[in-house]
């Protein structure tokens, strides 16, 4: 198996020296290739040793997380980055998935569903968020099952069906993409013109209320 090169970056030191020593006991396919403690370091360390994954808080000095996650897309697309912090606030979650991080799970994850979520956003494109968080934006959304199809799904072809039900199945763009056998660019195309029929604002909302009506799709 391929060694993952994994990023760590937290304000919290002691944090950041324990999850590197707990994982290289545990699971020697992945090796922490850096550390950094706040956004300016993570996007200077990254420019250094192009990790496979990186971890990111959110709530740090000089540069927070989110800012950090925009920079380091923009640069590294093919970088994945999975927030890992405290915090489940909506508006986070928004931001963070919307600058390009693919996942965002909660400190109180179990290391081994942490191990596997790692080695699972390498391998299938599959964008890990914890439940917790999920539920909470589902909440913010409104959770109300729909009882018919609105009228947005009448308006979309099978194509933006499909790219929608990917969505919900936490697929990111680049897993679409090789799932509908689609371009990238062409997958964005499409998703733009899923959140105007659907008049979502983000993919989290778009996610939602695509969850809400899957039995339609």
């Amino acid at each position: 198996m391929k060694t993952i090169k994994l990023m760590l970056v937290d304000d919290q030191k002691l944090f950041v020296e324990s999850l590197t020593h707990i994982l290289r006991k545990i699971d020697r396919s992945i090796t922490v290739v850096a550390c950094a403690f706040d956004g300016r370091e993570a996007i200077e360390a990254v420019e250094r040793e192009i990790p496979d994954v990186i971890m990111m808080d959110i709530r740090m000095p000089v540069m927070n997380g989110v800012e950090a996650v925009k920079v380091i897309h923009q640069r590294h697309p093919d970088v994945r980055i999975i927030m890992l912090t405290t915090y489940d606030d909506d508006e986070y979650v928004k931001d963070a998935l919307r600058y390009g991080a693919g996942g965002y799970l909660l400190k109180d994850i179990p290391i081994d569903d942490l191990v596997a979520q790692v080695k699972s956003v390498c391998s299938s494109n599959v964008a890990p968020i914890s439940h917790s968080v999920l539920e909470k934006l589902s909440l913010s959304i409104g959770s109300a099952a729909a009882e018919e199809p609105p009228e947005w799904l009448d308006a979309m072809n099978r194509t933006e069906k499909k790219i929608l039900k990917l969505m919900v199945d936490g697929m990111d763009n680049d897993g679409i993409a090789s799932a509908a056998f689609l371009a990238e660019q062409t997958v964005r195309n499409y998703i733009h013109r899923i959140y105007e029929k659907i008049g979502a604002h983000d993919r989290i909302e778009a996610i939602k209320a695509g969850r809400k009506n899957i039995r339609f799709l």
